[in-house]
């Protein structure tokens, strides 16, 4: 019964947005950019789950203007960038369903839009930009970002679209970059000029560059623009009873398996047959989790009658047997693995590419990744951990520092006894020359005396050789026995030249809570000597490491031995690089390697390493790290020194509400105004896992600051009262108990709903929410089969409910709450409102009686019978916000909430509110209306006081500025 009624409700707002949409036509291809709802595929993304439809809308927007705005020569046509922005001003707000979370996005490309017709400097700036020269990286990264074909020549048009596009896209995070996304949302969005310079540099040079002191530290231009929405966990129960249906409806695998030619065609469609044939979802767990990453790879897999395990070891092939597949063409049969395996991870990478480019825009990851490299850059991480990793101690075993001195005291030794072998040779010849000396002196006649000179001359000549070699040998054996500091040093030097670490985006070694920030992946990375960062090589594997450490050896052979201070030892250098070159290529030297590594950083021992990868955080090729934001930001912006910070370590959640508001009232006056001035101003920020942007122009946090009462005082009398007030009077009749029943239940898989309504008795009205949730969780605690699921996040999908749906209501209440809310709606005209009363009897009786409705309900209804009364999607004045608004006002929907901080999350904002089902002042996200919103608990730990780990923020917002 209530079910039906949820789908009705829902249906009427979806039904009337999508007739009233597909009314509308565009003469003007602009105007169907800005103004398109795109209904069709938008419906698909929000039905599969996969992906979000805002980020689509985000992505498909700024390209095609891009592609608009921009001519063929390259020049910004400003005229239609006034259009647009007037277009879009024009048809702001979208009412249909969820598409309130496109308003963040929207008032981004208002101020990029605005920014480049009034500011000339905007102009110039994307005039600056040209295409990169013999850089086939960057210039890949263009054609994703455009979708341009394999081959398409790159041209300056190409590369300022490129650009622009990346600008005009909604900046979002991926997992593990949090550390970089914060500071690049905020360059993004609030120093757009500067991100265009970094345009103009990364194209040009492809690197970025920063000067600090003196030295200068640059950065690759990331070739790789991440995973985007592939490795986003969904549960399987989230596709109800047909998964297979709802999976094809996925526009990101239509375009993977398009790009990867296992759809011949874009016209044809993407079949629930087709993923049948591959896919065994019934053979799995319904609280089982998938990725469109797992779901991708497991279908190409079978469609090349592959495992894993078979492309895995394809992959692990040693160097040199590549090297042959590369010269030798042997002949192949039609089953060999090999030329399946080529295949597969060629259409595995197009399929990634085709996924991602619906949502992600390439060139902006590949910027906010490249900016993650900064974050190790100035800490010279490279020099530290390459140095570690080798072994350069004398007393470690099987590194290159025992190696070395061992060989050095051979030739040491080899010397000395040379020395000692002139020493014993001049003694020697000495007395003969007594000896001759006093012959002469006696000699019989001046025949004998002149043989005797010439043999004495001989001799003495011999003398003066002995005694330069053996100064030679002892020259040798003193420069050899100070040579390793001087080897250490010289190598030291080399490393930057040759080697750098930089964040990989494809690193995902470490699987994380969906809002808990996973470790981020940071690759060494080869740069063969050369300046031309299109040539640098990422090292994969302990074959490529052990290849390019040699490689390294070998050619720092010549700098090394014309060394002035080197003179006269190039044959000495030769054996030390040998025996070093020896040393690396021994199974015990990449061991000893890896436990180096974790004994410096006090890691756990893993045994068999070399047979363990997988188990090891930290390689000498790759490692795991937690990122450093306050490292990226002080390289960023040319600092010698780390941004200012406040921070704490919190026990209780109102506690961290009130240290932020103590911080921003201890700012100097000047800082405050910043934020009274621009609302959406940025002040970075972090938890103990995860970098954020705080927001403390937003309306309750700027009131909380500026007010004289005591933190804990104003939150409790000014904010949390009217919280506790309205909860108060959310006492839930016998019906409301049911409708909210009904409601839990739909959070189960369909399989267990008959056993979950069977165990949940009926609860005796009346009670609070709070009463209702412990109730709910004490019946289902014991559950073995709700314990694979989590009860946890049970708890959080209640609290969420709660905070959506109350206040409930009956259905006779309907038309006065709709009344209510429509009379302060001044933005609505009356003539529409009247026909907004109009349209609404027929559904008020297509409701029926005895029905229970909800804050959400009342919303979705006022907004559908807008969209009749107006015959239009979109206003330039009402929005989901203003409606909400009013509903609050009036009580009529959970007050609101205090939003803090950009969460960098898709559609999430940071805030507090009092939770529905305890009661208690917590932390959570929200949408940026606060109109949905669900609580952090796993993130409980570090808000309770069990772990010591700090929040705090970087309160000088001139230093990350230029």
């Amino acid at each position: 019964m209530e079910g039906g009624l949820r789908d009705l409700i829902e249906s009427f707002l979806e039904t009337a947005f999508v007739e009233v949409a597909s009314l509308r036509t565009y003469a003007d291809p602009l105007e169907e950019v800005i103004c398109g709802e795109f209904t069709e595929i938008c419906n698909a993304f929000e039905k599969s789950h996969l992906q979000e439809s805002s980020s689509w809308r985000s992505v498909y927007q700024a390209r095609r203007l891009a592609s608009i705005l921009i001519d063929e020569k390259g020049e910004l046509d400003i005229s239609l960038t006034k259009k647009s922005l007037r277009f879009l001003e024009e048809n702001f707000y979208s009412l249909g369903p969820n598409r309130f979370h496109d308003t963040p996005r929207l008032l981004h490309v208002k101020r990029i839009l605005r920014s480049f017709a009034e500011e000339r400097a905007f102009v110039l700036a994307l005039k600056r930009i040209y295409a990169p020269h013999e850089n086939s990286p960057i210039q890949k990264l263009i054609r994703e970002t455009l979708l341009l074909t394999d081959g398409t020549l790159i041209t300056h048009s190409h590369a300022r679209q490129a650009a622009f596009s990346a600008l005009l896209t909604y900046l979002r995070q991926n997992v593990g970059s949090c550390f970089a996304t914060a500071p690049a949302i905020m360059i993004q969005q609030e120093q757009p000029l500067q991100f265009l310079e970094d345009m103009g540099q990364l194209f040009g040079t492809g690197r970025l560059t920063r000067t600090i002191e003196g030295n200068e530290y640059a950065v690759p231009f990331s070739p790789h623009w991440g995973m985007g929405d592939l490795l986003k966990p969904l549960p399987l129960y989230l596709f109800g009873e047909n998964p297979y249906d709802l999976l094809a409806l996925s526009p990101g695998l239509q375009a993977a398996f398009v790009a990867a030619g296992l759809i011949k065609s874009k016209s044809a469609k993407l079949s629930a047959r087709c993923l049948k044939k591959y896919l065994n979802l019934e053979e799995k767990d319904p609280f089982s989790m998938l990725t469109p990453h797992s779901l991708i790879r497991e279908i190409l897999l079978k469609s090349q009658d592959l495992t894993e395990e078979e492309v895995e070891t394809f992959q692990k092939r040693p160097m040199e047997e590549v090297a042959r597949e590369l010269v030798i063409q042997r002949p192949v049969s039609r089953g060999d693995k090999r030329i399946s395996c080529e295949k597969y991870l060629k259409k595995w990478e197009a399929a990634k590419g085709g996924f991602k480019a619906l949502t992600d825009n390439a060139i902006l990851k590949a910027w906010e990744f490249t900016l993650a490299s900064l974050s190790e850059a100035k800490a010279d991480f490279a020099k530290w951990n390459f140095f570690t990793s080798l072994g350069v101690q004398v007393e470690e075993p099987h590194g290159i520092g025992e190696s070395l001195f061992r060989t050095l005291q051979t030739l040491v030794d080899r010397y000395r006894e040379d020395v000692e072998a002139a020493q014993s040779r001049f003694d020697h010849m000495s007395a003969q020359l007594k000896y001759l000396e006093g012959r002469m002196r006696r000699a019989s006649s001046e025949s004998e005396a002149g043989w005797l000179r010439a043999d004495y001359q001989m001799r003495r000549h011999e003398v003066n050789r002995v005694v330069v070699e053996g100064q030679e040998a002892e020259d040798k054996m003193r420069r050899l026995s100070q040579l390793y500091p001087f080897l250490i040093d010289f190598y030291g030097g080399k490393i930057r030249d040759y080697f750098q670490e930089v964040y990989d985006p494809q690193m995902h070694d470490v699987v994380a809570h969906p809002y808990d920030d996973s470790p981020a992946g940071f690759r060494l990375l080869y740069k063969h000597g050369r300046a031309n960062p299109s040539l640098w090589t990422l090292i994969h594997s302990p074959s490529e490491y052990i290849q390019y450490l040699t490689a390294f050896f070998v050619s720092t052979e010549m700098d090394l031995a014309a060394l002035p201070e080197l003179e006269g030892l190039r044959r000495e250098i030769s054996e030390l690089v040998a025996t070093t070159i020896h040393t690396i290529k021994e199974s015990e030297f990449l061991e000893s390697s890896i436990h180096r590594l974790a004994k410096a950083y006090r890691e756990p021992h893993v045994e068999d390493p070399l047979e363990n990868l997988e188990k090891v955080n930290r390689k000498p090729w790759s490692y795991t790290s937690g990122g450093t934001m306050e490292t990226l930001v002080s390289c960023y912006y040319g600092s010698g020194t780390k941004p200012k910070e406040e921070k704490k370590w919190i026990e209780k959640e109102n506690e961290l509400l009130a240290f932020w508001i103590e911080i921003l009232r201890a700012v100097p006056l000047s800082t405050q105004k910043l934020y009274e001035q621009d609302p959406n101003r940025s002040m970075l920020a972090f938890s103990p896992t995860h970098a954020f942007i705080c927001k403390p122009g937003w309306s309750l946090f700027r009131k909380s600051w500026e007010s004289d009462l005591y933190p804990y005082t104003w939150i409790r009398d000014v904010w949390l009262s009217g919280q506790e007030a309205f909860l108060e009077k959310q006492l839930l009749s016998g019906r409301m108990i049911h409708y909210l029943t009904e409601r839990v239940l739909g959070f189960f898989p369909s399989s267990y709903r008959t056993l979950a309504r069977a165990i949940l008795p009926d609860f005796a009205p009346p009670m609070y929410p709070a009463e209702f949730r412990r109730r709910v969780l004490e019946v289902l605690v014991n559950q073995k089969w709700l314990q694979r699921g989590g009860l946890m996040q049970l708890a959080d999908e209640i609290d969420s409910l709660f905070y959506r749906l109350l206040p409930l209501f009956p259905e006779h209440d309907l038309r006065d709450h709709f009344r209510r809310v429509l009379e302060q709606l001044s933005e609505i005209q009356k003539e529409t409102k009247e026909e907004m009363f109009r349209l609404f009897s027929p559904l008020e009786e297509e409701i029926g009686r005895y029905r229970m409705l909800s804050s959400l309900d009342l919303r979705r209804i006022i907004k559908g019978l807008y969209i009749q009364a107006s015959n239009t999607t979109r206003s330039p004045v009402l929005s989901h916000d203003r409606i909400l608004e009013v509903m609050r006002k009036e009580g009529l929907a959970f007050p609101e909430p205090f939003l803090v901080a950009d969460t960098n999350w898709v559609n999430n904002a940071f805030g507090f509110t009092l939770n529905p089902g305890t009661r208690d002042l917590e932390f959570w996200r929200f949408d940026f209306s606060g109109s949905e919103g669900k609580p952090l608990s796993a993130w409980k730990r570090y808000l309770n006081g069990s772990d010591r780990k700090d929040w705090g923020l970087y309160t000088a917002p001139y230093e990350y500025r230029f």
